[in-house]
Order: structure tokens, then sequence, then C-alpha cells
């Protein structure tokens, strides 16, 4: 009971935090983008995961490092399943490797050195049980693997806090290190009908912005902005993709049910597109 009342009061003034820095991101009224409209985009890479396995010419499992995220990665199948179309990501208690000395497992598979993309849109239909202290993520990263250009197309922490709420971020030299978070606001906050559905997460990523949307609706956009200040809009480089399954953020503390509730993210399909005519909008 003193555990669930201190994340509820970190989870109180989490949110105060984020409300006082105004890092919440609504737009003035709603815009919508007909996704079914594809007509000026080309797919160039796409996976419906049809097989019976990943398919590594495309795809590596994340290996594991000190990061924050991957500190669970684990190459074990048990934490990777490709089943009736689906791909699925779990994460578990680690009570069966007994040389592995991690308190959880986790999978998370990427596209680096096989699939980029620079300018383009990306999409990926994708559901997670809510699962407490789960952290699935959908990203993105520059192939060199630096801060740089990072873009989180949808991140959860499935806290009984947050119920639907996903956030959608960008991270640069800019955010980092000179701390710039909201000028302008580098992350938005939104809510989604049901994690636990499908629901289509994406990203579309041009010389003026970096823009967010799940299903038909924006729901963040971060722009080019006139500044003096080095690194502040550096989303033109290759990026892969990053599709994980995370747990444990400190923040959500320990989950005692873990086995029982057996966290996952399905993930349906992932799509790649480029414009076909440049002079046309995106959207």
């Amino acid at each position: 009971m003193v555990e669930k009342s201190l994340k509820i009061a970190l989870w109180v003034l989490l949110t105060f935090v984020i409300y006082s820095c105004n890092t919440i991101y609504e737009f003035p009224e709603e815009r919508f983008i007909d996704i079914s409209d594809n007509s000026n985009w080309r797919v160039v890479w796409e996976d419906n995961f049809d097989g019976d396995s990943i398919d590594y010419n495309s795809w590596s499992k994340t290996k594991r490092n000190s990061a924050l995220w991957a500190r669970h990665m684990t190459d074990n199948d048990t934490c990777y399943e490709v089943r009736d179309g689906v791909l699925i990501l779990r994460g578990v208690v680690n009570d069966f490797l007994k040389d592995d000395n991690s308190k959880y497992l986790t999978g998370g598979i990427e596209t680096v050195g096989k699939r980029n993309i620079s300018y383009g849109k990306v999409e990926v239909r994708a559901k997670m049980n809510k699962v407490d202290t789960a952290w699935p993520a959908i990203w993105m990263k520059t192939e060199d693997r630096k801060w740089l250009g990072e873009i989180d197309i949808m991140e959860t922490f499935d806290n009984y806090m947050t119920d639907n709420l996903i956030s959608q971020t960008v991270h640069s030299h800019y955010t980092i290190k000179l701390g710039h978070k909201t000028n302008p606001n580098h992350s938005g906050v939104n809510a989604v009908i049901d994690k636990s559905d499908y629901n289509i997460f994406g990203v579309i990523i041009n010389e003026r912005e970096v823009l967010f949307y799940v299903n038909n609706k924006i729901t963040f956009s971060y722009p080019k902005i006139d500044t003096q200040e080095d690194g502040q809009f550096p989303y033109g480089d290759p990026k892969f993709l990053i599709l994980s399954m995370q747990l444990g953020h400190p923040m959500e503390g320990e989950a005692p049910d873990i086995k029982a509730l057996q966290p996952e993210m399905h993930v349906d399909w992932v799509r790649f597109y480029e414009k076909i005519d440049e002079s046309l909008p995106d959207y």
C-alpha cells in the first residue's frame, strides 16, 4: 500500500511537471490525415510478418547494453514469436536462464545496417497489453547510433496511472545537450482509444517538420525553427527502426505480477514510404 501511494504521488508530480513545462502539445483544432490515400506515396519496404520467423535480411535482434531501455535485452526465443502474420515481442521474468543474471528478459528488433529511411513516412500497426512497468516502444535512430536525430514514434509506460496515454518525442543535441525541450516543444502526450487494440502509429519526416499521428489524427509536430543553436533539426539523416518490448522503468518500480500478466507488443506490419511527387504536399 505504501509503495502504491508513493507511485501515485510520483505520477501526480510528473503530471504537474509535464503541464507546468508545457510539454503536452495540443493543436487548437483537430487535424486529420486520410491514411487510405497513399496515391503520392510508394512503399519502399514493408514487413507483414507473413512467415513463421523473423526476416533477418531486414532485422537484427537488439543486443543488450548499458542503456536503460536495453539492459534486459536477450536473443532467447522465449521473447520472440512470429505467428499468424504478427510479430510478438515479450517481456518475461528470468527464472530459467541460470547463466544470465538479468532479472527480466525482453525482446527487441531493429533494422540497423539493413533498412533505413531519411525523409518519408513510417507506419507501424501495433497493439500492446496494459501491464504495470511494461515499456513498449516504436522508435528510430540515426545509423551512427548517436542521440542525434532520435524519433520516438510511440512510447508508453503501461502504469495504471497512464492507461491509454502514449508519448511521441524527438531527441537531439539541441534537446539533450543544450536542454531546449520547450522551444519548440520536443514531446507530446496523447491518448489513444485503446492501446490493447491495434492502432497505426505513424510519422512523416520532411525538411520542415517531424509530424506524428495515430490512426488518421495528427497528434504532435516538431518544426524546424530559425536558431543559431546547433543541432535543432538533424532529421534528414538515414534512420533505422527499433521495435522494443522493455520492462522495469525505474519511475514505475517493481511489478510482481509480470509473470502472470505476460507483457507483450504485437506488430501486424511495418511500412516505409517515400513520396512520388515532391512538389505535392505530404498531407
